[in-house]
């Protein structure tokens, strides 16, 4: 492009005195269409020499370019061949190994994912959410996501490519898909989003199997509290064992700040497992206990819990012993949490039958 516009103007469809030589596995720049074109094969190449060295017509002038090319046809083959080794692009072959969708969005409306948004990929991929291969739209793969009633991940990752094409860090997928037919479930991986010349944006997404446990096949009540319940025993063994007292080894400051950034991320690793799986929305943990003393006690849990964290991420300088109540505070918490969260889910399970 940058060329054609030295030697013309790119706007003047009448201009036809510049030849544009492609690949004859890729059609010219839109700005080029209307230029003469010569795909790179042998036999166009060489005509187009012809054309350009022996001929008039091509160049508008009395005489030939170069008269003494007619009687060497050798070299008009050598030269055609060469200029088209030069130009030509071969096709790529691609094998992906992992399913995949390329999301061609163009441009988000209000935040969103429009919903004719053309979807990229091959038949194992698509067979994911129940579709052939095809022309298929994001409204499309929308529609197949909420007939399941585990929605978490295609809102994840609504949010993920949103966040990825205004420039901001994206925080990944946690919630997996069920796939249509197999007893399979994969993990929505955002590994790519390319921003065009147009300033659209195609987000490229792989879907990785999830071989970990779900509790999609056990009652939700018994799900949500045993998922409680093992978010606690990250908590208790993550945080609290691994870091208590650990503060008082520090030499200096610059040992306590590296110590609170792995005390915090470990912290940010829990809860963002927590809120995938709602456990940041503590009604649906209180109303997992029947008992009204026991609801009571969840509630003070989760204000104290939040008086803690609010402690735990301030910047303000820290008393050591301040630091050491605030870990005897949650090892109590933990306990007793343990330990109902265990007794009621005996009762939920013995009530089963």
């Amino acid at each position: 492009l940058y060329e054609a516009g030295l030697f013309t103007k790119l706007d003047d469809t009448d201009n036809q005195k510049l030849i544009c030589l492609h690949s004859q596995n890729l059609d010219p720049p839109a700005p080029l269409l209307h230029l003469q074109a010569v795909p790179a094969t042998i036999l166009k190449v060489k005509k187009f020499l012809k054309e350009l060295l022996i001929e008039t017509k091509l160049v508008s002038m009395s005489k030939p370019l170069n008269p003494e090319m007619a009687k060497q046809p050798e070299e008009l083959d050598r030269a055609a061949k060469e200029i088209v080794e030069l130009i030509s692009r071969k096709k790529i072959h691609i094998n992906y190994f992992s399913k995949y969708l390329f999301l061609n969005i163009g441009f988000l409306e209000n935040g969103k994912i429009p919903g004719d948004s053309k979807v990229l990929s091959n038949a194992p991929s698509l067979e994911i959410f129940g579709l052939k291969e095809g022309n298929w739209v994001w409204e499309d793969i929308v529609s197949k996501a909420k007939k399941d009633e585990d929605q978490r991940w295609l809102n994840e990752l609504t949010e993920a490519i949103s966040d990825a094409i205004n420039g901001q860090l994206f925080v990944p997928v946690q919630a997996s898909l069920k796939s249509y037919r197999e007893n399979k479930r994969y993990l929505p991986l955002l590994y790519r989003v390319d921003t065009l010349a147009d300033g659209s944006h195609i987000a490229k997404i792989l879907f990785n199997e999830d071989v970990s446990w779900h509790i999609s096949d056990i009652p939700k009540a018994l799900g949500f509290l045993s998922t409680a319940l093992i978010m606690s025993v990250r908590f208790r063994y993550e945080i609290l064992h691994k870091f208590e007292g650990k503060h008082i080894y520090c030499r200096n400051q610059r040992e306590k700040n590296r110590l609170k950034r792995l005390l915090l991320q470990s912290l940010r690793n829990i809860e963002m497992e927590s809120s995938s799986r709602g456990l940041l929305d503590e009604n649906q943990l209180i109303n997992t206990f029947s008992n009204q003393e026991d609801k009571l006690k969840i509630k003070k849990m989760y204000d104290s819990w939040y008086e803690i964290r609010d402690f735990l991420f301030s910047r303000r300088e820290k008393n050591e012993d301040i630091i050491e109540k605030q870990f005897n505070t949650m090892f109590d918490l933990n306990n007793e949490f343990i330990t109902m969260g265990m007794r009621r889910f005996c009762e939920l399970l013995t009530q089963e039958r």
